[in-house]
């Protein structure tokens, strides 16, 4: 069991699988227990699967493009719409009102992650770790500031 203490939120637990899927969920708004079938679907009287697909789960609808990327999740609060490109990475994510885009560098690294609120340029390291930079946009201005 895995768990989270927060002074504001309160204790959440997690449970896993032996396949290290999430198996229940202990909230401070309650409990939640969860099944796969043999495939790692998740399994219940709310869930649609089809091809290796998860078309529905617990109201939430989902879309697949022709290469398995998500591309679409429908749920009663709103959807959220991605687009990958031709390497099948994901270039952006529209969700409530809100739109990000990503970059790579030509090794296939997430190099920079661009939203309203500005641009985080990640920068590869020899070791596999990664330094971040962020630039903020300053509302009501034409500036910018390096954070």
């Amino acid at each position: 069991m895995v768990g989270i203490q927060d002074s504001e939120q309160g204790t959440s637990e997690y449970q896993f699988d032996p396949l290290e899927q999430l198996s229940l969920s202990k909230l401070p708004t309650g409990e939640e227990a969860f099944s796969f079938d043999s495939f790692g679907n998740p399994e219940g009287e709310d869930t649609d699967v089809s091809d290796d697909s998860l078309l529905s789960f617990q109201g939430n609808r989902y879309s697949y493009d022709i290469f398995g990327n998500q591309v679409r999740m429908q749920s009663p609060a709103g959807y959220q719409q991605r687009q990958y490109n031709g390497l099948n990475q994901l270039t952006s994510v529209k969700s409530g009102g809100r739109y990000n885009q990503y970059q790579y560098d030509a090794l296939g690294r997430r190099s920079a992650k661009i939203t309203e609120g500005g641009r985080t340029d990640y920068c590869g390291m020899a070791n596999s770790s990664s330094a971040s930079t962020v630039t903020e946009n300053i509302p009501g201005t034409f500036m910018s500031r390096l954070r």
